[in-house]
């Protein structure tokens, strides 16, 4: 007797087989397309945190070209947003920072500033990115 093809139990294992594989390679190609904007929006993110404190500089310069013994305390603040208002959905903040003296290794840490300081941190934040700038006097 000639026997060729397969059992239903072979048949059945293999559908079983390939459902599973077939759920497991459709979970992943969905979550890489599902994420796969988001290198594209960090590094947006990147470029307008970057634009954003150069139009912070870019204010510091023309207030310090026309009144070199400006205030810093425009500066500092919970929200500078008043300052640039170009770049949108962008937080600005700022805190008066100075430095220690350096030590035995030559080395400087930030410390709370302490009477006259002629130093100003600003930070920029968009969701994820951020970036820290010195401006001074």
């Amino acid at each position: 007797m000639n026997r060729n093809g397969f059992t239903l139990i072979e048949v059945v294992v293999a559908l079983l087989i390939m459902g599973i594989a077939s759920t497991l390679m459709i979970s992943f190609f969905n979550s890489g397309v599902v994420d796969s904007g988001d290198p594209l929006a960090s590094l947006e993110d990147n470029y307008t945190v970057v634009r954003a404190a150069e139009m912070l500089h870019a204010d510091y310069r023309a207030a310090l070209e026309a009144d070199p013994d400006q205030s810093m305390a425009r500066y500092i603040g919970g929200d500078l947003s008043a300052l640039v208002t170009d770049p949108p959905d962008v937080v600005y903040t700022g805190e008066y920072v100075d430095f220690s003296e350096p030590d035995a290794n030559r080395q400087v840490r930030e410390v709370a500033a302490s009477g006259p300081t002629i130093y100003v941190k600003a930070r920029v934040t968009k969701r994820h990115s951020s970036l820290v700038t010195l401006m001074g006097n």
